[in-house]
């Protein structure tokens, strides 16, 4: 599966994230990484979650490595 998650609580806001990296929610630029797994349902999901909090997602803020490993729905009907 893809990487576990962590908690943070910032100003008493509490975010909940698994794919995206800590720094995403203080609009730092944010890269995942190689050897990171990403399900890209998951990130999207995640994603929309997390900007529904109010934190700006964008290009400039979130970058992902061309060779982070992808789960593909194709490897969950395997």
């Amino acid at each position: 599966g893809h990487n576990a998650g962590h908690t943070l609580v910032i100003d008493g806001v509490t975010y909940k994230l698994s794919l995206l990296p800590s720094g995403i929610v203080r609009g730092k630029l944010s890269v995942i990484g190689n050897g990171v797994v990403i399900d890209p349902h998951a990130l999207i999901a995640e994603i929309e979650r997390v900007s529904a909090q109010g934190v700006s997602i964008t290009p400039e803020t979130l970058r992902v490595a061309e060779n982070a490993c992808l789960i593909l729905s194709l490897h969950r009907e395997l």
